[in-house]
């Protein structure tokens, strides 16, 4: 162990020996004969140990060894006194006291000297290692990542390190001396309190504690305690480490929230859905699937929920395992979109459908799928009311054309009796040449009218519902509810085109029903449409009439009304129908502009009052308009009732 030395002496003998006797035991050496030559090598050398004779004659030993202790730079070294004359007990106590690190007292042997002078050289190495060891766990301390506290067995904080700091947003000022409940909220507290008394049994397990920063931002942390006993096995306290986890604990609610709006989105949404496995077998289903198919969830669970709900094409042959387009997208990972397909229900009935399977994919694998189901009942519906409405359409076309063929037969046969007057001769020509042109524009139109309104209502509802489909295969599965809305409401818009279209072209309610409940139907319905209130008087409509009689009455009310709201600017019009003997009578009255017949009926737009006009000539009956500019516009129709046969009682 070779130290540096520093003798200082102002016996020239001594000094001469005690420096040779430490330069042979292998140690440097500095000599000083006086104090102030041995204060300025202190400070300019910084010797590990000072052998410092007390009686010098410029300064005292003892007031040299006080001024190097008091020097934070030469706080590393030792002083060693030596005297020969101040040898008393209370001598060397003083200068123990004022901070040397020992005493000697001559006469010494050279031996003794050396031994002493080693001992202290090795209690200086011993004390530089512990200070640098101190150092290196208080810097160890203080740099870990984790927060590190000890509590006394009364809770009050006795260290902290610099984590723990950060973590509570106080000093170790602020902390040390402090009861550790001053850093906790009430509910914290009583955790803390129910584990301080386990720790004094012993129990050393984590636990989780919420912080209450200086600023009072809440930390979330993992306390790890480990209890401190004596050696009589009491409770002095505890240290534990501190583990932040309020960031974990920011992800954990977001991943929570993220799975309660999945969650809440495949229970709200309208269409079917489950995922399977990688091997086709069920892992969740939504209530709406369940609710579409009367299963339980423990019924699909954990099962092969495709082959439970017999997946089948629409004609009823079943997939198998090798063809089922579940399967193919768990092999290959493509979206796969069927349309013709059925589901079977427990209860055994059949459920159009189609469904679409998409991939689940972690880290580029395909680990699982999800098949949206779509119940096309309505769309099913929809296009069965479309055929229906086509053969409406034809009926009515023949029936048009069946009654043509005996209005001409009927004028031929007049014809034919009145020869012999040529000039009604040709005005019954003319009229049967006005009327069958204009029976096959009425028919022409009305199959253009038609046409046009499933080209343009119905085709464009059904493409937008086709585009919105097509879409939905194609966007990310987090847009596909904004898109399976979208489509809910073009098919429910369709719906109600194709009804409204069915009704236009004949209401189901006059078949049924007969005129009177057809008449109040269309008066309310007519109502909501226009804002025109209709004030409705009749007679002897409580039976039921020929049908080409009930199908003119209502196509005359219809078209008049329809007039009244697009041209005479009022908000009521008053309807009488009423049956007499001869005929049925019916009066369309408005308190509207008016206009002038002779001048509207030269007009080219007159299609609705010569059509009106053609219907009560087919059935021999005669029509009749009295209107003026400013005077309101009264519509008198009579139809003929040929015999008490064309009346059929209302049961």
């Amino acid at each position: 162990m070779r130290a540096k030395i520093l003798c200082v002496d102002d016996d020239p003998e001594l000094l001469f020996i005690n420096s040779s006797l430490l330069r042979h035991a292998g140690h440097e050496v500095l000599e000083a004969s006086n104090g102030r030559e041995g204060l300025s090598l202190v400070r300019k050398e910084h010797p590990d140990l000072i052998l410092l004779d007390v009686m010098l004659p410029d300064i005292n030993g003892i007031d040299i060894c006080r001024q190097i202790k008091a020097d934070p730079d030469l706080a590393g070294t030792y002083v060693m006194l030596i005297s020969g004359m101040e040898i008393s007990s209370e001598k060397q106590a003083y200068g123990l006291d004022e901070g040397a690190d020992g005493y000697i007292v001559r006469p010494v042997s050279g031996h003794e000297l050396l031994s002493r002078i080693q001992a202290m050289i090795r209690i200086k190495d011993a004390e530089t290692a512990l200070r640098k060891s101190k150092d290196s766990y208080q810097m160890l301390i203080d740099t870990m990542n984790e927060g590190l506290g000890v509590l006394n067995e009364k809770g009050f904080i006795t260290f902290v390190n610099n984590k723990t700091c950060e973590l509570v947003g106080h000093s170790q000022e602020e902390m040390i001396g402090r009861h550790v409940f001053e850093f906790l909220d009430e509910e914290n507290r009583a955790k803390m309190q129910k584990q301080l008394n386990r720790r004094t049994k012993g129990d050393s397990g984590s636990y989780e504690v919420v912080w209450t920063k200086k600023n009072g931002q809440k930390i979330h942390t993992v306390v790890s305690p480990q209890p401190i006993f004596d050696a009589q096995g009491l409770f002095k306290g505890s240290f534990a480490v501190l583990t932040d986890i309020t960031e974990q604990k920011r992800i954990q609610r977001e991943l929570e929230q993220n799975l309660y709006q999945k969650r809440l989105i495949l229970e709200s949404v309208g269409e079917g859905i489950y995922g399977v496995d990688k091997d086709g077998n069920t892992i969740f289903v939504n209530p709406e699937l369940l609710f579409m198919t009367g299963y339980d969830d423990y019924e699909l669970l954990g099962q092969n929920a495709h082959f439970i709900l017999r997946h089948s094409r629409t004609d009823g042959t079943p997939y198998d395992r090798e063809t089922c387009p579940i399967l193919d997208t768990l092999r290959n990972g493509l979206i796969y979109k069927v349309g013709d397909e059925v589901l079977w229900r427990k209860d055994g009935t059949r459920l159009p459908v189609e469904y679409t399977s998409a991939p689940i994919l972690e880290e580029g694998n395909v680990i699982g799928a999800v098949v949206v189901v779509r119940d096309v009942t309505e769309r099913t519906r929809a296009e069965e009311e479309i055929r229906k409405l086509n053969e409406e359409l034809e009926r009515r076309v023949v029936e048009r054309t069946f009654q043509l063929e005996a209005v001409i037969k009927e004028l031929e046969s007049e014809i034919i009796e009145r020869r012999n007057a040529e000039d009604k001769l040709q005005k019954y020509a003319e009229q049967l040449q006005v009327l069958s042109k204009r029976l096959i524009d009425v028919q022409e139109a009305e199959r253009r009218y038609i046409a046009q309104e499933l080209h343009d209502e119905v085709g464009q509802a059904l493409t937008g519902v086709k585009l919105a489909i097509d879409m939905l295969i194609k966007v990310p599965s987090e847009n596909t509810i904004a898109c399976l809305g979208e489509v809910q409401d073009l098919v429910q818009e369709l719906l109600g085109r194709v009804r409204n279209m069915s009704l236009d072209l004949r209401p189901s309610m006059l078949d049924d029903l007969g005129l009177l409940p057809a008449l109040f139907w269309h008066f309310n319905r007519f109502t909501n449409q226009t804002n025109v209130k209709v004030r409705f008087k009749h007679e002897g409509l409580d039976m039921r009439f020929p049908s080409e009689i009930e199908t003119a009455a209502y196509r005359i009310v219809q078209e008049a009304l329809t007039n009244v709201a697009r041209h005479a600017c009022v908000n009521e019009a008053s309807v009488f129908v009423a049956k007499n003997h001869q005929a049925l009578v019916i009066k369309i009255a408005d308190k509207g502009v008016g206009f002038d017949y002779e001048t509207v009926l030269n007009a080219r737009d007159t299609a609705g009052l010569r059509w009106m006009n053609e219907r009560v000539l087919m059935l021999r009956g005669q029509m009749h308009i009295d209107s003026s500019p400013g005077n309101g516009t009264c519509l008198t129709a009579r139809i003929p009732l040929k015999d008490s046969s064309s009346v059929i009682s209302a049961q």
